[in-house]
């Protein structure tokens, strides 16, 4: 009876000592990806400097281009950067080096963005385009240096950053590394019953090369039962980011706006809109840091359209003032060539004879308050008149009139001065 009761003890150790192994067997199959390689499965998959939609271009991929991918975001493959996609960073942080290829940082922490590649709208400054911050070098790093961009450089990718790529861009090629698989523990029978362990080794032999044993060496069915193995669990859906209606509504007036040329760009219209996401307690945290960064860019930009809009009004005054002087430098020339001429004596009973008519320069606001006497047939100016108490000339305007009185050259005006004593009514005005 003893003997049996030790049997029974030792085939439920057994089992128990074969389900531990089963499910350190199955343990690694559940664990996390740290990390693989994918291959892109888009024709054109752009690649973002952030983790959604909102966050700016900073290359584009093929369909087969592999990427070694660091973990996931909202949803998205977060990837070291590949070729072609780069950085950029201040010129006024580093330190250019004589062939122009390198540079050293020569701030305490200079800022790393990723580089902007989509198109740029009239206006934009490097500043506004490249804010997506990725780290910060400190000071004596060495950069490689791949262009220019306005004030900021454009460099090969630091160590560390990382770009995005949407969630139906990257299918996987490898799997992560397995977790380490722990150490079975013994169950309480096996400890109760001394020798146990051994027993359930010696339960599950390691196979030896040699024939194959006979029937009557292996063991009864009867003496291992059968453990059912447990299918492991099911790897968690990738689950894609919540974007609100509103966030994605705005996204795209921006993209609209920012193509025009920066006086028509809507600035106002845009502000309103994203000032009210700011406020939006439903946005991801992804989505607010897009809104804030939009916002310092559309504030840049209102203060450049502003500056845009005074300078095109300047230019737009000093245009009509010069045409304006202009107008009236040839009006001044055509009169003073014109009373350079003698006027004419066609009657010895007057010294002048014409029609009296206003000037258009010599008005009495900006000049002295002049009349010409003109040529009736060509207009001509013949001699200019200086009103005075004793003729009031005005009162001839229009009218053909004889005139009596004393010429004279005025070297301030350059012009020939009739001094009225009397007038004469000759021709009135046609009416």
């Amino acid at each position: 009876m003893n003997v049996l009761c030790q049997v029974g003890r030792i085939t439920l150790g057994m089992a128990a000592a074969l389900g531990l192994l089963l499910l350190a067997a199955v343990g690694p199959a559940q664990a996390q990806d740290s990390g693989f390689v994918g291959t892109v499965v888009e024709d054109k998959a752009v690649v973002r400097a952030g983790a959604g939609d909102g966050f700016y271009a900073v290359g584009e991929l093929s369909r087969g281009q592999q990427v070694n991918v660091a973990g996931i975001e909202f949803g998205w493959y977060k990837v070291v950067p590949p070729a072609g996609v780069a950085s950029a960073i201040a010129k006024s942080d580093v330190q250019l080096a004589a062939d122009g290829k390198t540079a050293k940082v020569t701030a305490d922490s200079a800022p790393v963005f990723a580089f902007n590649t989509e198109p740029r709208p009239a206006g934009a400054t490097a500043e506004s385009l490249h804010w997506r911050r990725q780290t910060n070098l400190t000071k004596g790093a060495s950069v490689e240096v791949l262009g220019t961009d306005g004030d900021y450089l454009k460099i090969a990718a630091p160590a560390g950053v990382y770009v995005y790529l949407g969630p139906a861009a990257v299918r996987r090629v490898t799997v992560a590394a397995p977790a380490p698989t722990p150490a079975a523990v013994p169950s309480a029978e096996a400890q109760a019953v001394p020798g146990l362990e051994a027993a359930a080794a010696a339960a599950v032999p390691t196979p030896a090369p040699g024939p194959a044993a006979s029937p009557a060496t292996q063991p009864a069915p009867t003496d291992i039962p059968l453990i059912e193995t447990p299918a492991p669990a099911p790897a968690p859906a990738i689950q894609e980011p919540r974007t609100s209606s509103a966030f994605k509504d705005a996204e795209a007036q921006f993209t609209a706006g920012m193509k025009k040329p920066l006086e028509d760009q809507p600035i106002g219209q845009l502000l309103t809109t994203y000032q009210a996401l700011q406020r939006d307690p439903t946005l991801l945290p992804s989505e607010q840091n897009i809104v804030a960064a939009r916002l310092i860019q559309l504030k840049r930009n209102a203060k450049l359209q502003d500056q845009l809009r005074q300078v095109m009004g300047l230019k737009s005054d000093i245009q009509t003032r010069d045409s304006d002087i202009q107008k009236v430098l040839a009006q001044v020339k055509a009169e003073e060539e014109a009373a350079t001429t003698r006027p004419a004596m066609p009657d010895a009973k007057y010294d002048a004879v014409g029609q009296i008519l206003a000037s258009g320069v010599y008005d009495g606001v900006h000049m002295p308050l002049l009349y010409r006497l003109v040529d009736p047939g060509t207009l001509r100016t013949i001699a200019y008149i200086e009103p005075n108490e004793k003729v009031n000339t005005s009162a001839y305007i229009g009218q053909v009139v004889g005139i009596i009185g004393r010429t004279h050259y005025d070297p301030g005006l350059k012009l020939n001065i009739l001094d009225v004593r009397h007038i004469e009514l000759l021709q009135p005005a046609k009416r």
